[in-house]
């Protein structure tokens, strides 16, 4: 499912993509298909594509705080002003935890090029997020080092917990050292706020 397109990246890691609204796609995508922990795809102009999850969602909304007249409702505006654009926005803060090339082969890590500016972002069906996760047949977290590390988002923590509870789902087989390692590092991120 197309969810949004690249606006911004913060970092070689850290982009923003602006959820499609209604009227600029044909099906917009609800919010659960954008929600936090879900993997995506940003794929490329020679076939390769970013791996990341979206870790954050704003929303925006330019009209907070202007408590002025109006000399229109919002429902005027479509026949008084036809041409008035929508400034909310409902913004995702993706990730990047690796690649796949234009032969299908994963790297897990940091992507080495970035995604475009208007790329698209798609949401990764099941079969391909087990796919970047066994690339050789054993699950590899290879990326887990690089999310931890990004101290400067308080909600790292929790989006790692529910990428672990997301795939002990997906791999039952993998239940339990995934559920041991979400525990240690639920209980490392606990002994670490408190000292």
């Amino acid at each position: 499912m197309l969810l949004a397109k690249i606006v911004h990246a913060e970092s070689q890691i850290a982009y923003l993509g602006q959820v499609y609204a209604e009227g600029e796609v044909e099906q917009p995508p609800p919010p659960e298909a954008y929600r936090f922990g879900s993997f995506v795809r940003i794929p490329r102009a020679d076939g390769s594509a970013v791996i990341g999850v979206i870790g954050n969602t704003r929303l925006l909304n330019p009209d907070f705080g202007h408590l002025g007249p109006r000399l229109s409702t919002a429902d005027e505006l479509v026949v008084f002003a036809p041409d008035y654009l929508r400034e909310t926005a409902t913004v995702i803060e993706i990730l990047g935890v690796g690649e796949v090339d234009g032969e299908g082969r994963v790297h897990q890590g940091i992507p080495l090029r970035p995604p475009a500016i208007d790329g698209e972002v798609w949401r990764l069906p099941a079969d391909q997020v087990a796919a970047f996760h066994r690339p050789d047949g054993r699950l590899q977290l290879a990326y887990l080092p690089i999310l931890l590390s990004q101290r400067q988002q308080p909600l790292i923590p929790w989006l790692v917990e529910q990428i672990l509870t997301d795939l002990a789902a997906l791999f039952p087989g993998e239940d339990r050292r995934l559920s041991l390692l979400r525990g240690h590092l639920a209980w490392q991120h606990r002994i670490q706020s408190t000292g």
